[in-house]
């Protein structure tokens, strides 16, 4: 093979080293976050240090209020209480024929609904039956927007008392990475894959299993290999949720990842300014000297007099009064010709605000959130928020698809695999793929879009309703998660004893005159 020119050699040397170059001050193996020499932690697009990248968005979290809010303010409008199921097979593919009456079609609907929602209201999800399903749901989102990935081992329990047989086992980011062992190594390898930071991959970069270590730190406890499917049963062994945007990315980034930098300094920033408005609160005054005398010893009044100290003062005609202590205040003992001058309060600095506004309106909107979301603080006039809260929207329902997909429609395929065999679900055709994906076709609901003008909403709400563009079933599925048929069922109850009951309310009508006789002619 011919050797490359030097022109060659020196142009991939310069690649070389491009990918191997860290903003935080020079070469480095992996990028942890610093934008710049000295700063907190960022780094370069070409190497990722995950680890490093896990621990400072776990500080940011702990550390940044603003941290904090972005991600809370992203779970608790994509999730909030629970996403709920919504079952829609797709009948067309299901039935051609029409053979099934819409009746029983709704039943199997609301039953499949009702198993899932009892099941994901309860504990049974959690292997360790701390949280209910729900719970889980926020619990994961925020996790991996955090950390940037999940990884949930599925365990199937025999134990009848459950709903369903599925429990899942969360683990720590950290747990997943490379064997140390070179038969692991060589297993891989002979199956034609490649492992790729903790992750067995195969030659289209579909993952097969993963590495955990039992703990941290590594290589000090057993590693295991974890298939992605049970090679006789083909059942799902673990999830992996993750943030991912580039092509061969098998590890997610935290949502913080990007800001951890801008995070860090307004966090420090913010307490730099309360700290000096402290500060210029305790040393609230100062002593001006007098022109033609030596000036006073720094707080002399409050530090103990010697002797030597008591005779000079009574030499200098100083009456040795003490000091004045109350909170703010301390004046010591002034000398002839010295007086008391006040501090300006310039703490906290008056553009802090502005400031510190403007950058988290630059953090929020790298994240498609409004500064006033984050601040829940809506100042702007009715339309300028609607738009904002519109747009926001925007991200949250693209967040909530992929968690669904990612996350609640492989819990849904599960319980409905387990429900089948066991006979607790009907689902004809279930082993044809077509049909399956059928069966398992389903959408997730939560909270609704928050409304500035609740009156103005739910009368675009009946202007849909009254164009066909929308039902009220989806529309009371959209705004609280119920059921229309439920909710009329219940009205129909409710208005009938509201009639009775207003009965009484009423007064009774006057009993009418008798007619009387008509008068007889004379």
């Amino acid at each position: 093979m011919k050797r490359p020119g030097i022109l060659a050699r020196v142009a991939l040397a310069i690649v070389k080293a491009a990918a191997s170059w860290n903003w935080s001050g020079g070469f480095s193996g992996g990028w942890s976050g610093s934008k710049f020499s000295g700063s907190d932690t960022y780094g370069s697009l070409w190497s990722l240090d995950h680890a490093r990248l896990r621990e400072k968005s776990r500080i940011a979290w702990w550390d940044s209020p603003e941290a904090r809010a972005l991600l809370t303010r992203l779970v608790d409008n994509a999730v909030n209480w629970g996403l709920m199921l919504e079952a829609s097979p797709v009948w067309e593919v299901l039935d051609p024929k029409n053979a099934i009456p819409v009746e029983n079609r709704r039943a199997w609907v609301k039953a499949v609904q009702a198993r899932f929602g009892l099941w994901a209201n309860s504990t049974d999800l959690d292997a360790a039956s701390k949280k209910t399903g729900y719970q889980l749901e926020g619990f994961t989102l925020l996790n991996e927007l955090r950390d940037g990935e999940v990884f949930a081992v599925c365990r199937y329990s025999p134990d009848p008392a459950l709903l369903c047989p599925l429990q899942l086992q969360f683990l720590n980011p950290d747990q997943v990475h490379d064997p140390t062992d070179g038969a692991m190594l060589a297993a891989a390898k002979a199956r034609g894959n490649r492992i790729v930071e903790g992750i067995e991959i195969d030659a289209a970069g579909k993952e097969i299993a993963i590495y955990v270590w039992e703990d941290i730190p590594l290589g000090v406890s057993k590693c295991t290999r974890i298939p992605k499917r049970g090679a006789k049963s083909s059942r799902l062994f673990y999830l992996h949720p993750a943030l991912t945007d580039a092509v061969g990315q098998m590890r997610g980034i935290s949502a913080l990842a990007h800001i951890i930098h801008e995070l860090k300094k307004l966090t420090d920033y913010g307490i730099a300014e309360l700290e000096a408005a402290v500060i210029n609160a305790i040393f609230a005054a100062w002593i001006e000297p007098s022109p033609t005398a030596p000036a006073s010893k720094m707080l002399a009044g409050i530090a103990p007099r010697t002797k030597v100290q008591s005779e000079d003062d009574a030499a200098d005609g100083v009456a040795p009064t003490g000091i004045v202590n109350k909170p703010g205040i301390v004046v010591q003992t002034l000398k002839a010709g010295e007086k008391i001058n006040s501090f300006k309060t310039e703490r906290p600095n008056v553009n802090y605000p502005n400031f510190h506004d403007k950058v988290l309106s630059n953090i929020s909107i790298s994240l498609g959130m409004p500064l006033s979301i984050v601040k829940m603080a809506f100042e702007q006039n009715y339309s300028a928020s609607r738009g904002e809260i519109c747009f926001f929207w925007n991200a949250i329902d693209s967040l909530r698809y992929t968690f669904a997909a990612e996350f609640l429609n492989p819990i849904y395929e599960i319980a409905m695999t387990e429900w089948m065999k066991a006979g607790r679900v009907e689902a004809a055709g279930f082993d044809d793929v077509l049909l399956r994906r059928a069966w398992l076709n389903c959408e997730w609901t939560g909270i609704q879009k928050p409304s500035i003008d609740p009156q103005k909403e739910a009368t675009a709400v009946d202007l849909r309703i009254a164009a066909g563009a929308t039902t009220r079933e989806r529309e009371a599925k959209i705004y609280n998660g119920s059921e229309y048929d439920d909710n009329v069922a219940q009205l129909a109850k409710e208005n009938a004893a509201l009639a009775e009951a207003k009965k009484s309310l009423r007064p009774e009508p006057a009993p009418a005159a008798p007619p009387q006789a008509p008068e007889e002619a004379t």
